[in-house]
């Protein structure tokens, strides 16, 4: 399966590990945005935000790790563009709880990553 993970920047060592997890398991990570630095000029962040937009394109699956009260607007931006293109959204935690789209039928809520690896590891290989 192929995946795109998001989540605020600050909790990108979080998703550094959630990938190498997936890896190990056989799936892909279509955009690794953990390796970015503070960028100088804006040139920079569009060619960031457009990689960005292809890996949520190339994805089967979008994982948003939305468990503090702070989620970066990229994430919400991005999980948009996942849902517009009828991905499957996997979300874990309750940031966004008050967001209507929550309620989609293209979205499944984990209360923690073990319990996402769990249904992951129970379905069948794609």
């Amino acid at each position: 399966m192929k995946f795109y993970i998001a989540a605020k920047w600050q909790s990108r060592a979080e998703v550094r590990t959630l990938m190498n997890l997936l890896e190990a398991r056989g799936h892909t990570i279509t955009v690794d945005w953990t390796t970015h630095v503070n960028p100088q000029n804006q040139s920079i962040l569009q060619e960031w935000a457009e990689r960005d937009e292809e890996g949520v394109k190339q994805c089967n699956t979008f994982i948003g790790l939305f468990r503090e009260s702070e989620v970066g607007n990229g994430a919400v931006v991005e999980m948009g563009i996942a849902l517009g293109l009828g991905k499957r959204i996997w979300i874990v935690g309750d940031a966004i709880d008050s967001c209507i789209f929550m309620l989609h039928p293209l979205v499944t809520k984990f209360p923690n990553i073990e319990a996402m690896l769990y249904t992951l590891d129970s379905m069948p290989k794609e």
